[in-house]
């Protein structure tokens, strides 16, 4: 007795990507689609698909099959290792590939505004709260020409000076960028000081005992909020000898009670909160002219005389 016999054979899923890469780079925003051609008899009967070891389901952005995955709108959170596992009566079958997201670097909350006194230290820190990936390059630039280079150092995020000086004052950019995206920021530094000397002596009404002195503001007023003072000494240049000091806010001073004849020099220094101005002072020196005497009107009565 003879007759035919079937032989079926099974075996578990075994997958194929295609396109045959295990590795895939993308860009915040783009579509990700990733297919394997399945090798399986008879059809998985269940799968599963994890990221990093996470389940994944079907959601509004994600859609999976038996051999398939579609990620719209891809972002940050999507990098990781993806895997499927599936399973028929004749075993499981897996597989995995590596998905990397893009996305460029993101500065935190930087004081655009800073003001310093003069011999302060300043840092301009810009450390990305997310450096992004790739990972982000920094570069820095300033607009205050008039500063030192090598009294500005860089190391990494952070640009610093350990001292300001008037000529730091200006704005310091940095930019943070991979290639994928960019951020940066703009810091106006203000550096206030003890103000410079004032300009533009001059001398008028000079009589014999009395005179007038004016001047223009200084170059550079420090920079702070409070009003400027000046401090003015006039000396007797034949003697030393001095009148009392005045301090005003004004930016003209009358003298009396000068001797004729004689020379005097008179220093003005600017003050403000932060302290006087640097020496030496601005002078000017000038001279009274010769005092005329009064000749009073003498009367004369006419005298008759008598021979």
């Amino acid at each position: 007795m003879s007759g035919l016999a079937t032989l079926y054979v099974v075996y578990p899923p075994s997958y194929t990507p295609s396109p045959s890469v295990q590795s895939t780079t993308l860009t915040e925003g783009d579509t990700f689609m990733y297919n394997y051609i399945i090798s399986a008899d008879p059809q998985p009967d269940s799968y599963t698909w994890r990221r990093n070891g996470q389940i994944i389901s079907n959601s509004s952005r994600i859609t999976v099959t038996a051999n398939s995955i579609t990620i719209n709108n891809v972002n940050r959170s999507d990098s990781g290792v993806y895997s499927i596992f599936s399973s028929n009566v004749a075993g499981n079958g897996s597989a995995n590939f590596t998905l990397n997201v893009y996305y460029p670097p993101v500065l935190g909350d930087i004081q655009q505004s800073v003001t310093l006194n003069v011999g302060a230290p300043f840092t301009l820190n810009c450390t990305p709260v997310d450096e992004g990936n790739p990972p982000a390059n920094v570069s820095f630039s300033y607009n205050n020409t008039g500063a030192a280079e090598e009294s500005v150092t860089t190391t990494g995020y952070v640009l610093s000076v350990s001292s300001v000086v008037r000529n730091h004052r200006g704005e310091y950019s940095c930019e943070v960028s991979n290639g994928v995206g960019r951020d940066s920021v703009i810091v106006q530094l203000m550096v206030t000081a003890p103000p410079t000397v004032p300009q533009q002596l001059m001398s008028s009404d000079v009589s014999p005992f009395s005179a007038t002195i004016s001047w223009m503001l200084p170059e550079d007023d420090g920079g702070t909020d409070q009003p400027l003072m000046y401090s003015i000494t006039i000396t007797n240049y034949t003697d030393s000898t001095s009148l009392p000091p005045v301090t005003t806010n004004m930016t003209t001073l009358s003298f009396a009670y000068l001797q004729h004849s004689t020379r005097y020099i008179v220093n003005i220094v600017a003050d403000n909160d932060l302290g006087l101005g640097p020496s030496p002072p601005a002078v000017i020196n000038f001279t009274t002219p010769d005092s005329v005497p009064i000749i009073e009107s003498v009367s004369v009565e006419a005298l008759s005389l008598t021979i």
